[in-house]
Parts: C-alpha cells; sequence; structure tokens
C-alpha cells in the first residue's frame, strides 16, 4: 500500500513537472551545454512514458486494468489535449502580419511640418520603402485580407493622403507614377470643382475632377471619403472643439438634439459617398475621419451609410490580431521625418 501511494505520487509529481518544464533532466548536460527547451521538454515526455510503462506493470493499477492503458505514455497527448512535441505547438500559431498605414496631407517646398511635406523628402520617403521592400496596396485588398482572408503581397503598406490638395496631383502623384506606387486620397468632396482649384478663397487647392480621374485612369490611385462638407470643429457636448461627426454640437447658439446630429452626419457621409461613386463609377468602402474625431456614433452611422472600414489618426500598426475595421490606425508621415526616420517608426 505504501509502495503504491509512493508510485503515485511520483507519477504526478512528474506529470506536473512536465506541464511546466522542470521534469528531469541531465545535470551534466545542462553544465556541459546551453539548454534547448524544446529538447527539456521532449526528454520530459520520454521520461515519463517510461515511467507509465514501468508502472503498468505494477500492482499500482492492476486493479484497475483499463487505466494501464488510458495513462500509456502514447495517450498522454490526448489526455492533456495538447502536442507534446513543441515544434508542432510552434508550428501551429498563426502568422501575425504587419500592415502599416501612412498618412500624408499636403506637399510644399521646404516645409517640414506634421502635416506638410517638401516633395524631395517625399521621394526619399517613397525611394525608402520601395528599397526595404514595401509594396503598397488599396483599400480594397486590406479590406479582402481582412475580410475573405484574400492574400496580399509581403510588406505590404498603405499609403494615403487627406483633403485633397492640388499638391497631391502636382507633386506627389508624379513621383508615385515614376516608381508605379499605390496611394489613396481621401477629399473633402464640397471642395472638388470641375476646373478651378483656387476656387474656395482663403484655402490650399484642392484637386479637380478631371485631375482626379487622370489619376484614377492610372490604376495607382484611388479616392475614399473624407466628408461631403463636415471638415470643421465645433464645441461639442463636453464643452470641448472637435470634429463635427464625432457627436452633438452647438450649432449657432443651440446644442442640437440626437436625432439632429445623427440626420446631420448621416446626409454628409451618405452624399460624400455617392458624389464620389457618381462622378468616379468606383465603389467608396473607406472613410477617414476629420482632425480623427469620432465615437461610436460616428461609426455605426458610417456603417448604416454603406462603409465598410473607416481610418482614425491614432499612431499604430494593424494586425491580423489586433485591428478594427473602423478604428484603424495609422503613422503620421511627418515633413520633419528623414526616411530612415519613418522607417523606425514603421518597423518598431
Amino acid at each position: 500500500m505504501v509502495r503504491s501511494r509512493l508510485l503515485k505520487r511520483i507519477l504526478y509529481i512528474s506529470i506536473i513537472s512536465l506541464l511546466i518544464g522542470i521534469a528531469p533532466h541531465s545535470a551534466k548536460a545542462e553544465a556541459n551545454a546551453e539548454i534547448n527547451p524544446s529538447n527539456v521538454f521532449e526528454s520530459n515526455v520520454v521520461h515519463i512514458e517510461n515511467l507509465l510503462d514501468r508502472l503498468a506493470g505494477t500492482s499500482v493499477f492492476n486493479d484497475r486494468p483499463a487505466r494501464n492503458t488510458f495513462l500509456s505514455g502514447n495517450v498522454l497527448s490526448r489526455f492533456f489535449k495538447f502536442p507534446l512535441n513543441l515544434s508542432e505547438t510552434q508550428s501551429e500559431q498563426p502568422r501575425e502580419s504587419r500592415i502599416p498605414i501612412l498618412m500624408y496631407h499636403h506637399l510644399a517646398e521646404g516645409e517640414k511640418s506634421s502635416s506638410v511635406i517638401d516633395p524631395q523628402r517625399f521621394e526619399a520617403h517613397m525611394e525608402a520603402l520601395q528599397r526595404e521592400g514595401y509594396q503598397t496596396i488599396t483599400e480594397d485588398e486590406l479590406l479582402h485580407y481582412f475580410q475573405d482572408d484574400a492574400p496580399l503581397p509581403e510588406a505590404s503598406l498603405l499609403i494615403t493622403f487627406d483633403d485633397g490638395y492640388l499638391s497631391n496631383y502636382t507633386m506627389a502623384y508624379p513621383i508615385l507614377k515614376k516608381r508605379g506606387m499605390k496611394a489613396t486620397i481621401y477629399p473633402i468632396v464640397s471642395r472638388i470643382s470641375e476646373d478651378d482649384p483656387y476656387s474656395f478663397a482663403g484655402e490650399i487647392p484642392k484637386i479637380t475632377w478631371p485631375q482626379m480621374r487622370e489619376m484614377q485612369d492610372s490604376g495607382l490611385i484611388t479616392f475614399q471619403s473624407h466628408t461631403y462638407d463636415s471638415h470643421f470643429k465645433s464645441q461639442s457636448l463636453d464643452g470641448e472643439q472637435r470634429g463635427m461627426v464625432s457627436g452633438r454640437m452647438l450649432i449657432g447658439n443651440k446644442l442640437e438634439t440626437q436625432t439632429e446630429y445623427e440626420q446631420r452626419v448621416l446626409q454628409d457621409v451618405e452624399k460624400s459617398k455617392k458624389i464620389l461613386e457618381d462622378k468616379l463609377g468606383e465603389e467608396v468602402v473607406a472613410f477617414t475621419y476629420p482632425y480623427g474625431s469620432y465615437s461610436a456614433d460616428t461609426i455605426r452611422l458610417l456603417k448604416e451609410a454603406g462603409y465598410q472600414m473607416a481610418l482614425n489618426s491614432k499612431y499604430g500598426i494593424n494586425t491580423d490580431q489586433n485591428h478594427s475595421l473602423f478604428e484603424l490606425k495609422r503613422i503620421t508621415a511627418k515633413g520633419s521625418f528623414t526616411a530612415d526616420e519613418l522607417l523606425k517608426k514603421i518597423k518598431n
């Protein structure tokens, strides 16, 4: 009886040791070489299998013959429902793809701010991205990857421009076209004219419909929505200045109701989407939040309007396991960043 209890305790301790990776191994081997965790784990398995085989021939479990078979080493993994081979466990881990999204705005000679970049520096950014093997994709490709598990190129990356400035056409597009790189422009749709980029006094010139069609025809540039006419701030319910799509705002001297807010935003984002689709003939699936301001209500209204994804301005990298289609993170590609600094931001 004493012997039976002792052998049972040895068995239980050995199994627990296997689970936490400290079952007996050669002290001499540990002293002479660096221990490979996989090898130690597998040697622990052998140790327990041998112990179980020996116990099967003793009287410890002879009163319950079925348990001998159940505890034999070759079914131990099924009992614990995990593979005893560590390399098998490692090979089954899901692959984690990192998909950076870069955010640019305006290009201007000699400018190096958070939202404006010198065209020569922009070209240095693009050259560095290609040198490092990054391959540019579109929102449609990203959407199908997340929703349908469609394949993406290795080292995929998305380049975006907010607001729809004329410089996207005159400065950025020639650089992208020369290198065969894709990008997406998110214009404020009310600011797009048919033939006059300077039609809005006091504002930085915007692209025109003919310019947009020319870029789209290249197969490199696509267009998504950045509101119809809600790219400004107002005082919100909490008294802070926030982007107009994020919640209830002071309109004049009156705080709008929830119903008025929802009607205003829904009308805006639906109008923006419809005009872009009618003018360019391509489905609009994505939206960028002005000033990065949004709420759960904003997301719900975008979904109601038919959008399938949205990008914010929060810093981060989107991955298979860590992303939300209506809160996709971006990296602000500041005009002050050298090419190396941009690469560091993307990689780290």
